[in-house]
């Protein structure tokens, strides 16, 4: 069985995949021209990712965004869509 730990280490680590594949993105359209590269922005990197979340998810498409609700893991609220879900199953999560 997860511990709350091992949780917190894989909402660190896919919170961070997530952001820098967000930034990734937004650095690929980003037109630099002569300018400096785009800064590091959480506010656009948010937004990119709800709008790619959001559009995942109108085309059926399934998602994992782990998140806390008032201190309870995703999969332990009724908003966790993700059925493969590993702290769902059970399975051993490894780094």
């Amino acid at each position: 069985m997860y511990k709350m730990k091992d949780f917190e280490k894989y909402l660190t680590q896919k919170g961070d995949e997530i952001d820098n594949a967000a930034f990734a993105l937004i650095n690929a359209l980003y037109d630099k021209g002569d300018s400096e590269e785009i800064e590091w922005d959480m506010e656009i990197i948010g937004e990119v990712v709800d709008v790619v979340e959001d559009t995942l998810k109108n085309g059926c498409f399934g998602i994992c965004r782990p998140f806390t609700a008032d201190g309870k893991p995703c999969y332990k609220t009724e908003d966790c869509g993700v059925q493969n879900c590993p702290f769902k199953k059970g399975k051993k999560w490894k780094d």
